[in-house]
């Protein structure tokens, strides 16, 4: 199983390019240590948290008018 979804990774060889691990019954399961360490889940909770300031400052212009 693994083998398979290896495919779809274009990372070099013994670099992972995704935060899912294969377990025994060849379910796919959330590595989130690994996911923390790369970064990508900050990137994603800055983007977030930006996105939602932006919302609140449009509305409150929108409340003012």
């Amino acid at each position: 199983m693994k083998r398979f979804f290896s495919q779809f990774s274009i990372a070099k060889h013994g670099h992972s390019d995704s935060s899912y691990d294969v377990n025994r019954d060849g379910a796919l399961v959330l590595n989130r240590d690994d996911l923390l360490k790369s970064g990508r889940m900050k990137r994603q909770l800055d983007a977030a948290r930006d996105l939602r300031a932006l919302k609140a400052a449009e509305d409150k212009a929108r409340s003012g008018k």
